[in-house]
């Protein structure tokens, strides 16, 4: 079976009882989640595109009060400040609503009939086909099912097989999701107006409305939500031998060798139109599970494949169960076979929730199960977008990040009006949160501008992972563009003729002894101009043209005030001296130059990334309760950038150990109280950046690039000695393949990239002997001390070199 052909997967002893531990897998728009029951299987379905939509809100114009709210911020009644927009916007008729739920599209739900009780059972995910699975035995019988998102034919397949003929039996048919689970109650409790439209609501009382049928082999389902929006799916049951007979809304399967089962999505779309198109679509597919296999793995095996990890004695089997390896954590012996696993994951993940054409990775994916999902599943513009999308280059997965620049593109308009109506600026304003629109609604959130920057990081980092100047031109600069236009229009001088960023906000952080996290010149505001500003500048020059853009940069950047270190030696969050740093919180938004931003390294600015050491070391000593999973995986980024090695795998091992479900879903916070992070009322929620960021984070501890260095191994942790790594995206259009083994002290490395571009290399230590392949370029002495050699990409574009050295050097 493929399940066992591939070292690469996940297998659990028990079948899932709640969506969140269900095994995932998707093809990029359309997600599926195999719980794994013997006699009651549950497949749910998601589809990207299906929220809870609701017309397009009005947006009140509030910009005449940006004056006030400035001479409140400069009197110190900040919370006032905070107030002061939000409430003229709902007093206006404008004040917006929270982001449109993203809302589970159904159940495919399979009945078996069992003859004796299981045996040997396993579940799991085959990262490298892209199979969720589960097996066991009965009564002498080995039984297998299997399902799969086809990349190839957009369809879900789900299989069963026996190794004895004429033992399936069962019964096939849709179902919406049954009432609401615990973070649907908590959330709706709490949002119950602004996210149902209601005043609450009980279990059954969904806001969707479904009708199923079946004729023949087929079997659908129609449905639409209380705001109109409609959608469905068709199955077409496939049997092996044995009878099919319909009714009831369902398919029977009677005495099957095998059956395959096709099921097909469609959204906005009438049923009328749909149904009779997807019974065609699903007539003409094989009904051969091997057939309809193979071109959807040929697919996802390409992706996944770009990028491999091997840390040496990790390798554990994809029948090591995932309990197993979670139980060693729990008791705090991490296995680096759990991290390895972690990472593979994170990748299998990105693969299943985004691809092009499609709609970004949401907080969860596209797996949800929740009619009110935890902060609707939109996206959250602060940090969790960007964080499901760092992986995107290292992993040289950036044809999936498109989604990220199609999505946000696609609402510049909705930007500009938020620009004009809450600050009267030319340019974009993003707002915080948005889900169908984007829209500001009215939140203190007003307060926050640099959504738009953060994400023009993620426009040119794209650039430099990929070099594509196509991209450069069309779509990079005309978003820096707007955000340029933004901050010429927003900034104001203050008393000694620096730039201010007025109101301010550092996310999600509240200044010590303050009320409101309204503040004046946020270091990350401060921070975001400046990469704007930069990678603009750098944009003209690569291009060679729009000097006046240029000079329009070069105006703002010499009047941006500096960054502050406070009496800890910590970079500070606020500029500004009336607002005392808070270390008790979850966001690092402060360290946002260092990471992950580009503009501070230790080769070029040592003295403030010292301080950006001391203020992530406070977060983790002091605030470690006020931490979250991906504000841990966010540590760890930092960490692995610092060459903190042991403190970034201590991040990940924390996530492992406090906030990683069966089936390694990561959730908000570590539900059990342990103090391995905040605190959380009941079950936490599943939220998938941090699964990507995991992985991110891991290639981060193995290869930092910046547009100066290409860093090798710098947060190599003790507990990996010996691995290797083979297509590691790098910035400057780099890929890196690396092995390393701690105890003979040796490294070897294979850099790809345009011929002739000049790279400076840093080692974990001074190399004692460094060589290259015949004929290649001798490194050269850096200005940026022992540790780093200058080497050239030869004619190929290929590179190998060997160093021999002394892992374990202090740093």
């Amino acid at each position: 079976m493929s399940q066992n052909a591939s070292p690469r997967g996940m297998s659990l002893r028990q079948p899932a009882v709640r969506w969140e531990d269900a095994c995932p897998t998707g093809n990029g728009s359309i997600g599926a989640m195999l719980y794994g029951n013997v006699c009651q299987e549950h497949v749910l379905l998601n589809h990207e595109a299906l929220r809870r939509r609701r017309p397009r809100p009005p947006l009140a114009d509030v910009s005449d009060l940006l004056p006030r709210v400035r001479e409140l911020i400069a009197d110190g009644q900040c919370a006032a400040a905070a107030r002061l927009m939000p409430e003229a916007m709902a007093e206006r008729g404008g004040a917006g609503e929270r982001p449109d739920p993203y809302l589970p599209f159904g159940v495919l739900r399979f009945t078996h009939e069992t003859t004796a009780p299981f045996a040997g059972y396993r579940r799991g995910v085959d990262f490298e086909s892209g199979e969720a699975w589960c097996r066991w035995r009965e009564a002498g019988a080995a039984f297998d099912r299997r399902v799969l998102v086809s990349r190839s034919d957009d369809v879900v397949v789900l299989h069963q097989s026996a190794d004895r003929p004429a033992a399936r039996n069962g019964a096939l048919g849709f179902a919406s999701r049954d009432g609401f689970g615990q973070m649907s109650r908590q959330f709706a409790t709490a949002n119950a107006v602004a996210t149902l439209g209601g005043s609450g609501f009980e279990d059954g009382d969904l806001p969707v409305r479904l009708e199923a049928g079946a004729a023949g082999e087929m079997f659908w389902m129609s449905a639409v939500t209380d705001t109109g929006v409609p959608y469905g799916a068709v199955g077409r049951v496939v049997a092996h031998g044995g009878s099919v007979a319909a009714g009831e809304g369902v398919v029977s399967v009677a005495d099957a060798d095998a059956l395959t089962v096709l099921v097909a999505l469609y959204h906005d779309e009438s049923a009328e139109a749909a149904l009779p198109r997807l019974r065609e679509r699903l007539a003409a597919l094989s009904g051969g599970y091997e057939a309809l296999l193979a071109p959807h793995r040929e697919a996802h095996r390409a992706l996944f494949r770009r990028c491999t990890l091997h840390l040496d004695d990790a390798d554990a089997p994809a029948e090591v169960p995932n309990e197993d390896l979670l139980a060693r954590a729990y008791d705090g012996d991490v296995p680096p076979a759990l991290i390895q696993r972690m990472h593979d994951l994170g990748r299998f993940l990105l693969i299943g929730s985004s691809r092009p054409g499609g709609l970004p990775a949401n907080l969860q994916g596209v797996w949800n199960g929740d009619y009110a999902p935890a902060w609707a599943a939109d996206y959250h513009n602060d940090e969790n977008v960007q964080m499901c999308y760092w992986l995107a280059g290292p992993a040289q997965l950036s044809d999936l990040a498109r989604p990220v620049f199609d999505y946000f593109e696609s609402f510049v308009d909705d930007y500009r009006e938020n620009a004009r109506k809450l600050y009267g600026c030319r340019g974009i304003y993003v707002p915080i949160v948005q889900a169908t629109h984007g829209r500001m609604h009215g939140l203190h959130w007003v307060s926050w501008t640099a959504a738009a920057g953060w994400l023009g990081e993620h426009f040119f980092d794209h650039y430099r992972f990929t070099g594509d100047r196509a991209f450069l031109a069309e779509r990079c600069v005309p978003w820096l563009q707007e955000c340029l236009a933004f901050y010429e229009d927003f900034l104001v001088e203050d008393e000694n003729g620096a730039l201010a960023f007025v109101p301010s906000l550092s996310p999600e952080n509240i200044p010590a002894g303050a009320e409101s996290m309204v503040a004046a010149d946020a270091t990350m505001d401060v921070a975001v101009c400046r990469e704007v500003l930069s990678n603009l500048r750098a944009a003209c020059d690569e291009l060679g043209e729009r000097p006046e853009i240029r000079a329009r940069c070069d105006a703002l950047l010499e009047h941006l005030p500096a960054y502050a270190v406070n009496e800890h030696g910590a970079l500070r969050e606020w500029l500004d001296p009336r607002f005392p740093d808070n270390d008790h919180h979850r966001h690092q938004s402060h360290l946002y130059p260092f990471f992950p931003g580009c503009e501070l390294t230790p080769e070029e600015t040592p003295a403030l990334v010292a301080a950006c050491r001391e203020a992530v070391e406070r977060r983790l000593t002091i605030g470690l309760r006020s931490q979250t999973s991906w504000s841990l995986i966010h540590m760890a980024h930092v960490f692995a950038r610092l060459g903190e090695g042991a403190r970034a795998n201590e991040c990940l091992e924390l996530v492992t150990r406090a906030e990683a479900g069966p089936n390694l879903l990561t959730y908000h916070n570590d539900w059990r109280g342990m103090g391995l992070s905040m605190g959380w009322l009941g079950t936490p929620p599943f939220q998938v950046e941090a699964n990507l960021g995991f992985s991110s984070a891991v290639l981060e501890m193995l290869a930092v690039s910046t547009p100066v260095s290409l860093r090798l191994l710098p947060g190599l942790p003790p507990s990996w000695p010996t691995g290797r790594a083979e297509g590691i995206g790098c910035r400057g259009a780099l890929t890196l393949d690396l092995a390393w083994d701690t105890a003979a002290g040796t490294l070897s490395a294979r850099i790809a990239g345009p011929a002739g571009r000049e790279v400076s290399v840093g080692f974990p230590a001074p190399p004692s002997e460094l060589s290259v392949q015949a004929g290649a370029p001798e490194p050269r002495p850096s200005d940026y001390g022992d540790r780093y050699r200058v080497v050239t990409l030869p004619a190929d574009g290929t590179l190998e070199l060997t160093a021999e050295l002394a892992f374990g050097d202090p740093a």
